[in-house]
């Protein structure tokens, strides 16, 4: 793509207000359900574990 054609798109980009609220409803949800603490000490492994487990049962992060 040329540098112009990236400048009119860019000048004419709306932000998508609805998208933004939706994110920003789920970085609350996950700050809600992962303290940051017990967040900070957990594995790769162990994070992904317990987030398949939460979304399976419909829990939180550390609620179980």
């Amino acid at each position: 793509m040329k540098l112009e054609i990236l400048f009119q798109k860019a000048a004419q980009y709306k932000l998508n207000n609805e998208l933004i609220a939706e994110k920003e409803s789920g970085r609350q949800l996950f700050i809600n359900r992962s303290p940051l603490h017990p967040l900070s000490n957990l594995t790769i492994e162990e994070y992904i574990n317990n987030r398949m487990n939460c979304n399976v049962r419909g829990m939180g992060l550390f609620n179980h």
